[in-house]
């Protein structure tokens, strides 16, 4: 993870600082300093890995004094930093925004496996592809230090049926296909109704997803399947899931729930910094 995060703190930066911090620059002496970081709400703390990327980058010391996937109080210090001034100010803002992120993504994704486990204790909560672009691999790692599961990174790592492809080719002829594709890689298939999921199950598919199903539905559709092939198949439940349903959905014996918002529907998480001398 850090040479990946090398470069792209290469490209943060020079997004935040490509000619520089023109008012720092201006207005401030360089100085020795030192600064606390503080989370000012209850939350799940995640990126802290990357802050420290950033430190190192800056050349400043510090000390960490809360680990990531610890449950913070509000007002509660996360580190301290020590250093040139000018080069604080500059690695502040993606410093706060790494924290800021990550931490809601790591909270959001505690609550949902919180309360769905309480209904299912084997149940899993899993994210999606639906990540903001260029910030994947961080978001995806909010998910884990959360409790949750990645998913798929990417469209290579293994074999998904969704409905364009279904819309392109006839929901059969994809289905046929699947006898080409290599062992290694895991099959899924997301389908749209009952019958569509009846039919998917007799191909040689690992995971089958149920997309956009109530409650009733997802319960109706496993209690269609026959038991024996529904023992050997992974069932995934995704769309519409939120805080809100997700026990329902929990409680209709699947396997995992997929949740888009975990990474895209997040409010930040409120951490400052302050130089105190």
């Amino acid at each position: 993870m850090v040479q990946m995060l090398r470069k792209d703190l290469e490209r943060f930066i020079e997004e935040d600082l490509p000619y520089g911090d023109v008012t720092t620059r201006n207005v401030v002496d360089e100085k020795e300093v030192t600064a606390k970081i503080h989370c000012n709400q209850k939350a799940v703390l995640s990126g802290t890995k990357e802050a420290i990327e950033v430190f190192k980058y800056f050349d400043l010391e510090f000390e960490q004094h809360r680990e990531e996937g610890e449950v913070l109080e509000p007002k509660i210090e996360v580190f301290d930093v020590f250093g040139d001034s000018r080069d604080i100010l500059k690695s502040e803002r993606l410093v706060l925004n790494f924290l800021t992120k990550m931490s809601a993504i790591s909270t959001k994704t505690r609550k949902a496996i919180e309360k769905a486990k309480k209904i299912n204790p084997e149940v899993k909560v899993a994210g999606t592809r639906k990540t903001t672009p260029g910030f994947r691999e961080f978001e995806k790692r909010a998910i884990k230090v959360g409790g949750g599961e990645k998913h798929r990174m990417n469209l290579s790592d293994s074999v998904l049926i969704k409905d364009n492809h279904i819309k392109i080719m006839g929901f059969e002829e994809v289905l046929n296909r699947l006898k080409n594709i290599d062992f290694t890689k895991k099959v899924e298939v997301e389908v749209e109704d009952k019958e569509q999921a009846n039919k998917a199950i007799s191909y040689p598919i690992d995971i089958l997803m149920l997309d956009n199903f109530s409650p009733k539905e997802v319960e109706e559709t496993l209690d269609s399947l026959e038991p024996q092939i529904r023992k050997d198949i992974t069932i995934e439940v995704s769309g519409g899931i939120t805080l809100e349903n997700i026990r329902e959905y929990a409680g209709k014996d699947v396997d995992i729930i997929s949740m888009g918002s975990l990474a895209h529907s997040v409010d930040g998480v409120d951490f400052s910094l302050e130089i105190i001398n």
